[in-house]
C-alpha cells in the first residue's frame, strides 16, 4: 500500500538511489583506529573525533558523509575520517580532544580545531583554507579584485622582508583556522588606497580598508583578531562565541527574522546604522548584529544569558505585583517567560566576563542607541551578570543539568548506565555501612547479655556448690548444736 500511495516502482527505486548516495558519501570518510597515529603524517587529514552515544555527534554524521564526498570529488588532497574517541581515548587525549565532537584538521605536526557552524560549506572551506599556503601571493590587481570579491573580510601584507612580516606570518599559523592572509605589491592594490608607509598590514572590509598602527592597535595578533569579522553580523551561537576571543562588547538585536512588523525591523535598522555611520567611533570597542530569537533561544548562549537575566526578571514580576497592588504603573522591563526573551530588544554583552546591558528606555531611534554606547563607554550605564562565584555556580548546575538531559535524550538506555549505576553502587555502599552498624550493635548486646550471665552464673556458682554451701551451714548448725548441748549437759552436773 505504502508503494502504491508513493509511486510504485519509482518511489522504491528513488529510496534506492538516495540509499546508494548515502552510502558512497559515507565510504569517502575512513574510520580510523590506533594505526593512526603512526599512518598520518603522510597526508593531510580532516578528522571528526566523536562518541556513539552523543546527539550531536549523530546529527553531524550525515553532514559529514557530505564533506568526504565533496573533498573526494573536488579532488582535494585532504583525506576525511572519523574516529571513535571513546573506543581510542588515548589517541583523542594526546590530540587534545575534550569534546564531542570534536573537528581537527591535522597537517604535518600541526592540530588546528575547527570552532565554526557544522554546515558542509563552512567545513570545506576550513579545510581547504588550512590546508593550502599560509600566505597567499596576489600578483595581479585582477587577482586582487577576484579575491575581494569572493572574501568579505581580506587581510594583505604589502611590502617587502621585514620583521613586521615576521611578525605577519607568525600570526597567520595561529589564526589561519579563521580568516585567509594574503600578500601583495603596492602597484596590486586597488586606486583608493593610500599608504603613509610600508611595510604595512591592512584588512579590506565593509566597503572600505583599516591599517594596522602598532601604537594605537597594539599586537598585530590582538588587532587581527578584533578586526576579523564584518562590522554588522548576522550572529549565531558559534560567532557569538568566536567573539568572546575579540575582547569587543557585543551590541545585538535581538528579533524575529520571519517578522516583518515595524519593530522588528526598527529596531535591526537601528543597530545596522550605527555600525555603519558610526564606524569610525564604535569599531575597536564594538561589534554590531542581530540574532533570529528563535535560534537564540534554542541555543546555549541563549540560556546563558537567560541565566543572567533571571534575578532581573524576579525584580521585574515583583514590581509588577506590587503595580497591581497600587494601581501606579512605572517604566516597562525586561520580561522573560521561563526560557522566552521577549523580542524584539536591544542587549549588549561582554563575552569575556558574562555582563551584559540592557537600555534603560525604550530605543526609539540611532541618538538613542549612541547615547546608549555612550554611556557604556563612559561607565553609567549599570552592568548585570559577571562571572562571580554565584553566577560561575549556576552556569557550572546549568551545564551539569544540559548534559544530563541531552544523554538521557540521545540515549536512554545508555543514561540509565551511565547515571544509574553509580548511584546504584553508591546506595548499596550506603545500605552496607548501616546494615553494619545495626548488626554490630545487635551482636554487642548479645555478647554483653551472655558475659552478664556469665557473670552471674560466677557470682552464684554451679548448683553442687550451692548444694555444697547448704549441707555445710547445716553441719556448721548441727556442730553449733552439739556444743551447746554438750555445755549445758556439764553445767547440769
Amino acid at each position: 500500500m505504502a508503494a502504491a500511495r508513493c509511486g510504485g516502482p519509482r518511489c522504491l527505486l528513488w529510496a534506492a538511489v538516495v540509499a546508494h548516495v548515502v552510502a558512497s558519501g559515507a565510504g569517502f570518510v575512513e574510520d580510523l583506529d590506533e594505526s593512526f597515529k603512526e599512518n598520518r603524517k603522510d597526508d593531510i587529514w580532516l578528522v571528526d573525533f566523536y562518541a556513539p552515544w552523543c546527539g550531536h555527534c549523530k546529527k553531524l554524521e550525515p553532514v559529514w558523509n557530505e564533506v568526504g564526498t565533496e573533498m573526494r570529488n573536488m579532488g582535494s588532497p585532504v583525506k576525511v575520517g572519523k574516529m571513535d574517541a571513546t573506543s581510542f581515548s588515548s589517541i583523542a587525549s594526546e590530540f587534545g580532544v575534550r569534546g564531542y565532537p570534536t573537528i581537527k584538521l591535522l597537517k604535518g605536526d600541526l592540530a588546528y580545531n575547527y570552532r565554526g557552524p557544522r554546515t558542509k560549506d563552512d567545513i570545506i572551506e576550513f579545510a581547504n583554507r588550512v590546508a593550502g599556503p599560509l600566505i597567499r601571493p596576489l600578483p595581479s590587481q585582477h587577482m586582487f579584485e577576484h579575491v575581494q570579491k569572493r572574501h568579505r573580510v581580506l587581510f594583505v601584507y604589502v611590502g617587502g622582508e621585514s620583521p613586521l612580516k615576521e611578525k605577519y606570518i607568525e600570526v597567520a599559523s595561529e589564526l589561519i583556522v579563521y580568516t585567509y592572509f594574503f600578500s601583495a605589491s603596492e602597484d596590486v592594490l586597488p586606486e583608493y588606497v593610500t599608504l603613509s608607509e610600508l611595510p604595512a598590514v591592512m584588512v579590506f572590509k565593509d566597503g572600505t580598508y583599516f591599517v594596522y598602527d602598532e601604537y594605537e592597535d597594539g599586537d598585530l595578533s590582538s588587532w587581527i583578531n578584533r578586526e576579523r569579522f564584518q562590522g554588522y553580523l548576522h550572529v549565531d551561537g558559534f560567532t557569538l562565541y568566536e567573539l568572546g576571543d575579540t575582547g569587543k562588547l557585543v551590541a545585538i538585536a535581538v528579533i524575529d527574522d520571519k517578522n516583518s512588523s515595524v519593530e522588528h525591523t526598527r529596531l535591526k535598522s537601528i543597530i545596522q546604522e550605527v555600525a555603519r555611520d558610526y564606524r569610525d567611533h564604535f569599531h575597536r570597542d564594538f561589534q554590531f548584529g542581530h540574532m533570529d530569537g528563535n535560534d537564540y533561544i534554542n541555543s546555549l548562549l541563549m540560556d546563558q544569558l537567560l541565566l543572567l537575566l533571571w534575578p532581573l526578571e524576579k525584580e521585574r514580576r515583583k514590581k509588577e505585583r506590587k503595580e497591581r497592588k497600587t494601581g501606579k504603573k512605572g517604566k516597562p522591563g525586561v520580561s522573560i517567560i521561563i526560557l522566552d526573551l521577549t523580542i524584539p530588544t536591544i542587549v549588549v554583552l561582554n563575552t569575556s566576563n558574562q555582563q551584559y546591558f540592557l537600555p534603560d528606555r525604550h530605543i526609539e531611534s540611532t541618538e538613542d542607541m549612541v547615547q546608549f554606547i555612550n554611556n557604556i563607554l563612559d561607565g553609567t550605564a549599570e552592568a548585570q551578570g559577571g562571572d562571580g562565584l554565584l553566577q560561575r555556580i549556576k552556569r557550572i548546575i546549568y551545564d551539569a543539568k544540559s548534559t544530563i538531559v541531552s544523554v538521557f535524550k540521545s540515549s536512554p538506555l545508555l543514561g540509565c548506565f551511565l547515571f544509574g549505576l553509580p548511584l546504584g553502587v553508591i546506595s548499596i555502599m550506603c545500605y552496607g555501612i548501616c546494615t553494619a552498624d545495626t548488626e554490630g550493635e545487635v551482636f554487642e548486646h548479645e555478647g554483653a547479655k551472655k558475659e552478664s550471665g556469665d557473670r552471674e552464673l560466677t557470682d552464684e556458682g554451679s548448683e553442687e556448690e550451692q548444694e555444697e554451701e547448704k549441707n555445710g551451714k547445716y553441719t556448721e548448725l548441727s556442730d553449733g548444736e552439739l556444743k551447746q548441748k554438750d555445755i549445758m549437759e556439764k553445767k547440769k552436773d
